[in-house]
């Protein structure tokens, strides 16, 4: 069961992406203010989503790893 729904965090993080390769382009210095605030505002709250995402897949693995553990055990008669 997911708390956070996982499409939002896919737009917010291809926003990021978006604005991070806007950067590359040629801009206006507004333009270049405007993105740049923008991602200052964007950048913690993406650490945190990779941050979160990286929990979610540790304890997944975590998980299958004690399955595997505990379904061995039975098979073996454990």
């Amino acid at each position: 069961m997911s708390i956070l729904p996982e499409a939002k965090l896919d737009v917010l993080l291809a926003h990021h992406a978006s604005l991070e390769a806007q950067l590359l382009a040629q801009l206006s210095s507004e333009k270049y203010v405007q993105i740049t605030r923008e991602l200052a505002e964007l950048n913690p709250l993406i650490e945190a989503v990779k941050a979160y995402r990286a929990t979610v897949k540790e304890l997944a693995d975590t998980e299958a790893l004690i399955a595997e553990s505990l379904g061995g055990g039975r098979a073996r008669g454990t």
